[in-house]
């Protein structure tokens, strides 16, 4: 006899085995990733060791857009190519992962400085300047040797401009880099994403807000189909008087604001050295954090001539966070 829903009594047994099946699936994957996570020393994604604070504040780089967001000039571009050699780094032999850097606003060559003076950790000019510096030229070496293994392993990716130029090949291109990894033979390999000035992507949309939507909505769409983190730079053109930026600052339409599961809005310290070094000090502001719960802000500072961030220690962090305190008040008074 069929009950209201019309279905026999077998049927709905059926749908409710179903049903509990999947239920216990769900359970089953929770424990063992919960499992896993206090064997990785606690992070749920995939995990940073020079950036092992940022890691920890974002419970890991875990599926879904994680954006940088800053002015123009800041240093967007410097964390996001050291986070993908850093991801690299920190991954077990048993379970690598693979970085890919899209660079869509500075050049291939200027990405190796920046990738190679990271991995070296020396300054971006002591990339070609390394003859000068016996173990400077050491260093490089090295770098590049590791970066290359990397390379040949399949697990290191770098593409530009004159590879991608619009949304679509974007989107087939990190697919079928996933494919290929999933063909290497490894045993559980992990792949990251990391786009840089996406926003110079063509779309066949000519309306910039509702392109900028479309991309947003795109890249959130590939993240969760291969189970991927997707690290971005976002650009705020105008602060309106304010020092840091917030989500709602973000250029590419508030659309990332909502898709992404973290954003860390950089920003000076002090801009006693705009004309100088650069800014040494920045602030990296917590402004969304969907699976870490942490809100707050951590420092670092700017080292090999920009190349790169070191992290703040705990003692440093009180002397900057005051510096941080007086700055934003100096700066409200410049306006």
């Amino acid at each position: 006899m069929a009950n209201k829903f019309g279905l026999t009594h077998d049927e709905h047994m059926t749908l409710d085995m179903s049903s509990h099946q999947k239920t216990a699936q769900w359970l089953r994957a929770s424990r063992d990733a919960e499992r896993n996570k206090v064997h990785d020393g606690g992070i749920k994604g995939l995990n940073l060791t020079h950036y092992k604070d940022i890691a920890v504040k974002l419970d890991g780089l875990q599926v879904g857009m994680h954006g940088i967001l800053s002015k123009a000039n800041i240093g967007k571009s410097t964390l996001l190519t050291s986070m993908a050699i850093d991801v690299m780094d920190t991954a077990s032999a048993s379970s690598p992962v693979k970085s890919i850097i899209y660079t869509f606003d500075d050049d291939i060559d200027y990405m190796r400085h920046m990738l190679v003076a990271f991995k070296a950790k020396v300054s971006r000019k002591g990339v070609d300047r390394r003859n000068d510096h016996p173990e400077q030229s050491r260093k490089v070496e090295a770098a590049y040797e590791e970066l290359q293994d990397y390379a040949e392993r399949g697990l290191f990716v770098v593409k530009g401009v004159e590879d991608i130029r619009t949304l679509e090949e974007l989107i087939d291109d990190i697919e079928n880099e996933n494919n290929l990894l999933m063909s290497l033979g490894y045993d559980n390999p992990k792949m990251c994403v990391f786009l840089d000035g996406q926003a110079n992507l063509d779309t066949s949309i000519s309306n910039i807000r509702e392109a900028n939507i479309a991309k947003a909505s795109k890249l959130q769409e590939v993240a969760k189909l291969l189970k991927i983190p997707i690290v971005l730079t976002l650009e705020v053109p105008k602060l309106n008087g304010k020092w840091r930026p917030g989500k709602e600052d973000v250029m590419e339409s508030v659309k990332y604001s909502f898709n992404c599961v973290s954003m860390i809005a950089l920003s000076p310290v002090d801009d006693e050295t705009e004309h100088g070094d650069g800014y040494p000090v920045m602030s990296l502001e917590f402004v969304k954090n969907k699976f870490g719960g942490f809100k707050g802000t951590l420092f670092a500072l700017r080292k090999g001539s920009q190349a790169y961030f070191e992290m703040a220690t705990r003692e440093q962090e009180q002397g900057f966070q005051n510096m941080a305190i007086a700055f934003e008040k100096s700066y409200g008074a410049k306006k």
